[in-house]
């Protein structure tokens, strides 16, 4: 109500909700903040009403013990030996047979009754490079758990860590650099979790891969189904979580009296290195695009593979390129298919016709709106854009009488008014006394 010197907080009767809207290293952040019981505050309130949390998935951040580094990012090339993924990763409660405890997320806030309602909402490449499939499935990895009451896990399907990668560039990764975009399937969940906090209205479900549907597979070839694409390099590596070996009290004390952890080479899934916590990948369509999780409209109606995991060029050759995910597109034509051997079907091959090809993309951008991953405020530009990729890689430009652009609303968002817009009717007399 007012600070440590009597003056008043003008905003003080003014807030009825308090969300965070976090990115990577901040919503892992409050993973670790909600475990330690930080969302009760000193006065036994709760702190957070809701999170969207972007891309933090099922890892912490070293915190919470002597000498931690809480900068630091466990990756599949760097970083290697820092303990960012620590039991537990999900936010119901699991088994931990390794460690021999049960324990989970939300456990110390539903004591207090002070847990925030949460967005968990990750990348690809949290699959790939992080602890993304132990937030779904218990520690080892035989089955998938079901979602806490006040939270919802999402996986934006096919997806690099962090915004849309410059598809022009390939920077030190070997394939040019995966362009999705977040930002409008995050404007809507944001609106949903505001409508679940206010209004009670239940967001979508849970949009991950799983295990039982077999949509969610270990990381080689053939379980992926990953093709073999010309030129692009498939090797399955994956970051392994480890229980590392930091001494024999050290998951009592925290206080490490090994330090760093004992160590053999080689890192990946070597059991020397200790005790491993099973993790899983997404499964691929037949282009090499995963199935599970929120589907853009570019996967739906694709004009190029798109992967949440990347590696590396050069004298690093096949290294993990890190948070970058490639951009692998289709040949356009029958004939460059067939000549550089792509088993993926052309571009034309795919859409006879422009209308065809502008048909399938207000479907794919509808079904998200009436699903709610998408707003009606950003259809229009995503329907533009689309169409004009689909002329730029080889979809046959439309003819005189097909329409190049889509004036028309997609059909879920015909009659819309945008939420942030506010109509005044303002009513008058024309010059023959006519209201107007």
């Amino acid at each position: 109500s007012h600070d440590d010197f009597g003056t008043p907080n003008p905003i003080n009767t003014h807030i009825s909700r308090i969300y965070t809207e976090t990115s990577s290293q901040p919503a892992r952040t409050l993973n670790d903040f909600v475990h330690l019981g930080f969302n009760e505050d000193e006065s036994h309130r709760q702190v957070f009403d809701g999170m969207m949390q972007w891309i933090g998935a099922g890892d912490g951040i070293n915190m919470n013990y002597r000498w931690s580094q809480t900068k630091r990012t466990n990756r599949n090339r760097q970083e290697l030996l820092y303990l960012e993924g620590l039991y537990p990763f999900a936010n119901v409660p699991t088994f931990d047979p390794i460690s021999g405890t049960s324990d989970w997320r939300y456990r110390r806030c539903e004591e207090t009754h002070t847990c925030p309602l949460a967005t968990e909402f990750y990348s690809a490449n949290e699959f790939w490079v992080k602890a993304g499939s132990l937030m779904s499935t218990d520690p080892t990895g035989r089955f998938d758990l079901p979602d806490h009451p006040l939270t919802r896990n999402y996986l934006l399907s096919s997806k690099q860590h962090g915004g849309a990668g410059n598809p022009a560039t390939k920077g030190l990764c070997q394939q040019f650099n995966n362009p999705l975009d977040s930002a409008p399937v995050q404007r809507a969940l944001w609106i949903d979790l505001d409508e679940w906090s206010t209004a009670g209205i239940q967001p979508p479900a849970s949009q991950v891969p799983l295990l039982r549907d077999h949509t969610l597979v270990p990381p080689n070839r053939s379980s992926v189904d990953f093709p073999s694409i010309p030129g692009v390099t498939y090797t399955g590596l994956k970051t392994t979580r480890y229980r590392f070996n930091m001494g024999p009290d050290f998951y009592k004390t925290f206080v490490p009296t090994i330090n760093p952890p004992v160590f053999v080479p080689n890192y990946e899934d070597n059991p020397a290195d200790g005790r491993i916590y099973p993790s899983f990948v997404p499964k691929t369509d037949s282009d090499g695009n995963d199935i599970a999780g929120i589907r853009l409209p570019e996967l739906v109606v694709p004009l190029a593979t798109y992967t949440g995991w990347g590696l590396r060029s050069g004298v690093w050759a096949n290294d993990g390129c890190e948070a970058t995910g490639q951009y692998i597109p289709f040949q356009s034509t029958k004939a460059g298919r067939m000549t550089a051997g792509d088993p993926r079907p052309s571009v034309q091959e795919r859409y006879p016709s422009f209308n065809e090809y502008r048909a399938k993309v207000v479907v794919a951008v509808d079904h998200l709106v009436r699903n709610r991953f998408l707003i009606c405020d950003d259809t229009q530009d995503i329907v533009n854009r689309l169409l004009q990729a689909g002329i730029t890689a080889g979809v046959p430009a439309p003819t005189a009488g097909e329409n190049a652009s889509a004036p028309d609303p997609v059909p879920a968002c015909r009659g819309h008014m945008p939420p942030h817009y506010h109509y005044h009717l303002i009513y008058d007399q024309d010059d023959h006394g006519q209201s107007k």
